[in-house]
């Protein structure tokens, strides 16, 4: 399921992406990114704090991770990290990872579109 979620992606424009070469760093990152959210919350509910900031920080979390694998290269440095590194190109390691956690999809509102992944669907290893 997580090579499927991945190849169903673009690499660069007209390229699909390649779930199987990534497949590693893809399941890394879902597992890190899983273990970071929860010590987050627990982190959260241990200080009681209320309903709007618990949102606020979850929220945080997501735009943080988004901007921490964020990039902006070329169209030949895409390409050629396509062939030649194991992991997703940054969006995919951002929007395939998010769709995996279903708490994302509240704090966000997402219940449709290119990022919305049906829960049946969302691959759970941890």
């Amino acid at each position: 399921m997580m090579i499927a979620l991945y190849n169903r992606m673009e690499a660069y424009s007209g390229q699909p992406a390649d779930g199987a070469k990534t497949l590693a760093e893809n399941m890394a990152d879902y597992g890190g990114l899983e273990i970071a959210y929860q010590a987050l919350k627990e982190k959260l509910l241990s200080q009681n704090v209320d309903e709007l900031t618990m949102i606020h920080h979850c929220r945080e979390f997501f735009l943080d991770y988004a901007w921490l694998e964020r990039a902006n290269l070329t169209e030949t440095s895409i390409k050629a990290l396509y062939l030649t590194d194991n992991h997703s190109l940054s969006a995919n390691r951002i929007n395939g990872v998010v769709t995996l956690m279903d708490d994302w999809y509240g704090l966000f509102k997402v219940s449709g579109g290119a990022l919305y992944l049906d829960p049946g669907h969302r691959v759970k290893i941890w």
